[in-house]
């Protein structure tokens, strides 16, 4: 889980700078595709929470609608 959460963050880098994911493609990901709240967005697989000013990106472990 470490090492999934380092690429994340180095935005689909691995530790020695070798690429696993283009930036692009790991950011789309990200990109609202549903409005959940005020300030919470839902993308392919992941939520982006931007309440209070601070990038939350996160999965619950819960399917929306169930």
């Amino acid at each position: 889980m470490l090492r999934f959460v380092t690429m994340e963050l180095a935005e689909g880098a691995m530790p020695n700078g070798k690429r696993y994911i283009s930036r692009e493609a790991l950011l789309a990901r990200r990109m609202p595709q549903i409005s959940v709240g005020k300030d919470i967005t839902y993308g392919m697989g992941l939520a982006v929470d931007t309440t209070y000013g601070v990038t939350v990106v996160s999965h619950g472990g819960k399917t929306f609608g169930y």
